[in-house]
């Protein structure tokens, strides 16, 4: 039996008495989730999502201030992703940005520094949230915009420490019912590699509480569970992450945030103001603060019990706001809300645009409501038409930036987007159109480069550009030129059935990592999968395979496709984890940035489904195309089981995962 195996064993079969657990890190909630690790525990050991995510513990005050920033011609607000989905009292980020503020998305604060030096009659305000782990990155950024004497850079500070809630939680803990008491904590990794966990020795020794400091792989979490049940009712502290993780952490960086920052009171969502919770600018530096003080307040609704859901006393489901009119982003804590806050709203929003729920729930609500008629009925990419033969029309469209990226161009992207449609649903491609919209101020020399590639693409596939037309229009941005392509196309489609076998083209996130490497000017030898699938397609139809469905994986990626799969079939589709490919560098890429590879866009990539009989050979013939050499059986399809179809991930560890749809953004504007 190896080490693992005994682990679980020992945490699948346990009988003690009732152990809860609380993690305090939203990379550990992510990754407890992501393993399916809730899945592998006996029923006396419960796992608890205390405030790990500043994003989710973020007051509308703040929001508020910042949607006012943003929407005052002088300023633009700079952001993580994560935080543009949070609603203030009124709007999001996100839904002001659709309003006309001035929002951007980054994915380093250092990023504002060149736009700060290119604008210099604009302040330049970051939305600096989070815990210690975050703060000396923007210690760093003061210190640059300070070097350069770039005074229109301004922090809107939102930062919280993690040892003064743990001890106002230990407090509270305290005067829970007893079936309602945390029994040992999850010490938040990275929080501790930059302060250490010194901290928490004090608070483990007061309150009788056992710490164990957490990796984030299935297997570290998996044994700092195992070590936090076996050391119940203690009071100690143990690091079960050396590799990262000291007594006293990162002395230079403590020292550094000391300088520049002082403890404040900061206010929580559910929790209200905790004194000495919080991290605002010294004197020395109030010059850099956007007016970070007094942001106290949070307008919630009536009904919410964030606090309860926060300290393990309900479950988020036992909330009445839960899936209703929560906003807040971050794992089972907080779902959003499917869209659902920009449905509400009169203007259209990125997450629109990404492929997941949000445009499923425009289109049901505005272009099937009026365009509604028996073909576009069907939901398909491609729909069945009435004609001498029998035919099926598809219509694409592409914006993309940058317009030329590792691997291809937009030229090349929208004859592979739209042939692949076509093969998909079992129609062969032959002709296509092209609409081209173009800005002002577009070097022809980049308009000749995507026109070519447009030709050299239709060559490869095996189809011919019939028809076409062209308009330009007024640059108003001040950026980029950028150009809009819309291409459409004849096609048709299957069912899947229980005892299928699912197949995946390549690896998965090519396309997705490549553009958002080359926006982010990461260096890296990730090129783009953009690439027609007709050989493979066709290889497949001549052998005499029966293939029951076929779908190209683009936006919202693997997992969205087959939960649309899921709810057209009323079937379940299970997925092996250590089966899926993902090529190294994508998968590093994605790990540094917290994306999943299931969630990244392709576009050169089609899941297809086949009888059990067909399988072998169907992935011979795929790995014996052009573009399919990487191709992999990921899963099954199963009988649904429950109340409704689902997407099933079987974990690395042993665990089941649900994979719902994509909800919000994802990589905004990809294709």
């Amino acid at each position: 039996m190896t080490r693992r195996d005994g682990i679980l064993n020992f945490l699948k079969t346990y009988d003690g008495p009732e152990v809860r657990i609380m993690e305090v890190c939203g990379t550990h909630t992510a990754q407890i989730v992501k393993s399916g690790i809730p899945s592998l525990l006996s029923p006396k050991i419960h796992l608890i999502s205390g405030p790990g995510c500043p994003v989710c513990v973020t007051v509308t005050d703040y929001i508020d201030r910042l949607v006012a920033l943003a929407m005052d011609p002088s300023n633009t607000v700079y952001a993580f992703g994560d935080l543009l989905r949070v609603r203030g009292s009124r709007y999001s980020l996100s839904e002001a940005k659709s309003l006309g503020a001035r929002v951007r998305m980054v994915y380093a604060p250092s990023d504002i520094l060149s736009f700060a030096e290119k604008n210099p009659d604009t302040f330049h305000i970051f939305a600096a949230v989070g815990f210690e782990t975050t703060v000396p990155v923007y210690v760093d950024l003061v210190r640059e915009a300070k070097r350069r004497g770039l005074s229109n850079v301004k922090l809107l500070t939102s930062l919280k420490t993690m040892p003064g809630i743990v001890t106002w939680l230990c407090r509270e803990n305290e005067k829970a019912a007893s079936d309602k008491k945390v029994t040992g904590f999850l010490a938040p990794g990275h929080v501790c590699a930059a302060a250490g966990y010194r901290d928490y020795e004090k608070i483990a020794e007061q309150f009788q509480l056992p710490f164990i400091v957490a990796g984030f792989s299935a297997d570290l979490l998996l044994a700092a569970i195992y070590g936090l049940v076996r050391e119940q009712g203690r009071g100690i502290v143990r690091n079960f992450y050396p590799q990262a993780v000291t007594r006293d952490g990162n002395p230079a960086a403590r020292a550094a945030v000391e300088e520049m920052f002082a403890p404040c009171d900061a206010a929580w969502r559910g929790f209200g103001t905790v004194p000495g919770t919080g991290l605002g600018l010294r004197p020395a530096y109030a010059d850099f603060d956007a007016g970070s003080e007094g942001l106290m307040q949070d307008h919630v609704s009536d009904g919410c019990r964030c606090a309860d859901v926060l300290m393990g006393r309900i479950s988020s489901r036992e909330c009445p706001l839960f899936g209703r009119t929560c906003t807040l982003p971050g794992g089972e804590l907080l779902q959003p809300l499917s869209g659902r806050s920009a449905i509400l709203m009169d203007r259209v929003t990125m997450a629109d645009g990404a492929g997941g729920v949000s445009t499923q729930h425009l289109i049901e609500r505005l272009f099937a409501k009026y365009l509604g008629n028996k073909y576009l009925s069907q939901m398909e990419d491609a729909t069945r038409v009435p004609g001498g033969a029998e035919l099926a029309l598809t219509t694409d469209s592409f914006v993309v930036t940058p317009i030329e990226f590792p691997g291809g161009n937009i030229g090349r992207l929208s004859v592979c987007g739209t042939v692949n449609d076509v093969l998909m649903s079992g129609a062969r491609p032959l002709y296509l159109t092209a609409g081209w919209i173009l800005e002002e101020g577009l070097p022809l020399t980049v308009l000749e480069s995507c026109v070519r590639a447009m030709a050299e693409t239709a060559k490869e596939a095996g189809v011919a550009v019939v028809a076409g037309d062209t308009k330009v229009i007024e640059n108003r941005s001040g950026e980029e030129p950028e150009i809009l392509i819309n291409t459409h196309r004849p096609v048709s489609a299957d069912l899947v059935k229980e005892g299928d076998v699912i197949l995946l083209s390549g690896n998965l996130g090519d396309h997705h990592a490549a553009l958002l490497g080359k926006r982010m000017q990461i260096e890296n030898d990730i090129t783009s999968d953009s690439a027609p699938l007709s050989e493979m397609v066709e290889a497949l139809e001549r052998s005499g395979i029966r293939i029951h469905e076929m779908r190209d994986v683009t936006r919202g990626g693997l997992a969205t496709v087959l939960n649309e799969f899921a709810e057209s079939t009323g079937k379940t589709f299970v997925l092996s984890e250590e089966a899926l490919p993902v090529s190294p560098a994508v998968k590093s890429f994605a790990g540094i940035l917290g994306l999943d590879p299931l969630y990244m866009g392709n576009e050169g990539k089609m899941v297809c489904m086949v009888g059990r009989e067909d399988a072998d050979r169907a992935l011979s013939l795929i790995r014996g195309a052009r573009y399919g050499k990487d191709a992999a059986v990921i899963g099954h399809v199963e009988k649904a089981e429950g109340p409704a179809p689902s997407v099933i991930l079987e974990t690395a560890v042993g665990g089941k995962r649900i994979l719902g749809p994509l909800y919000g953004e994802g990589l905004p504007r990809i294709c």
